[in-house]
């Protein structure tokens, strides 16, 4: 078994929005959700305003400049954020998301029954591979794989946002402004970070108040999730990639354990070869409802 390396290079963007405000020292607002317990969030039909406000890019650069040392800033700068486009209204169909990534445990299980790879990680590994963690050192085949096993599908990235935000002007799953306390999150430049309780991954559902407004879990986050979204030719120009071809690509959504609190907001996208498996990138499905008879 190929074991991959605990660093990762993702080719990423990170994105954002304007206040002088960039870090919550407490959950914003009331925040007594009560979490159904059904492994499925149904979500209705309708429109919902998809990528980051221009105050939610200047957001984004602040954020990003606060977590970077003064030398390396200029990386923070409003390119970095371009693919993400502005704001838009999208429709998005019914659908059901799972409410925690799927776990090392359930797709044993895919793997056990022949329809799935295993995971391209050490899975003795406590860090990164016990059975409560979010599997990673998955392709994006290997999702569609487990997705469909169980009898659902990789969310496409509009999905994915909706789930995250709602119809709201959230820039993080819970609220307007980051809190170290309610994701799993990495420091600059792609390092664990042991201030959120978890130097590696964390257990799936380990941040119950930093739940999306569906009370979707870890949307912001300990593994990277694919979508089954590629990304377009103009996602590749304003990263200054001329003439790529976009189809061997996914979107993935989420951030990481290995990532910086500007990659936790929802509108953050990132690039990566389908055919790859990182050590943090994973998967939750997707659901179309069922057909009247």
């Amino acid at each position: 078994m190929t074991r991959v390396a605990l660093t990762i290079p993702l080719l990423a963007s990170l994105l954002g929005g304007l206040h002088l405000q960039l870090r919550a020292s407490a959950i914003e607002g009331p925040h007594d959700l009560r979490l159904e317990q059904d492994d499925v969030v149904w979500i209705e039909e309708g429109e919902f305003t998809m990528g980051p406000s221009r105050g939610d890019v200047l957001f984004a650069i602040l954020l990003c400049q606060d977590e970077h040392d003064l030398a390396v800033a200029e990386g923070c700068a409003d390119a970095r954020f371009d693919h993400e486009r502005g704001p838009r209204r999208v429709y998005v169909a019914t659908f059901g998301i799972d409410r925690t990534e799927v776990t090392h445990a359930a797709y044993r299980r895919c793997v056990a029954a022949g329809r799935c790879t295993p995971p391209r990680i050490d899975e003795g590994d406590a860090r990164i591979g016990a059975d409560t963690m979010p599997v990673a050192g998955i392709s994006a085949a290997d999702a569609e794989a487990y997705c469909g096993f169980v009898g659902g599908r990789l969310p496409t990235e509009d999905e994915w946002e909706k789930a995250a935000r709602g119809d709201t002007n959230r820039r993080f799953p819970w609220g307007r402004f980051y809190h170290a306390r309610l994701a799993n999150h990495g420091r600059p430049p792609l390092r664990p970070d042991v201030g959120d309780g978890f130097r590696w991954a964390a257990p799936v559902g380990s941040f119950p108040d930093g739940a999306s407004p569906y009370g979707v879990l870890d949307m912001a986050g300990n593994v990277y999730e694919w979508t089954s979204s590629r990304p377009s030719d103009a996602d590749f120009d304003v990263l200054g990639v001329q003439d790529q071809d976009p189809t061997p690509y996914r979107i993935l959504r989420g951030g990481s354990w290995s990532h910086p609190a500007v990659s936790m907001r929802v509108t953050h996208r990132a690039l990566l070869l389908a055919s790859d498996a990182r050590v943090d990138v994973g998967v939750r499905c997707a659901y179309d409802p069922p057909r009247a008879r």
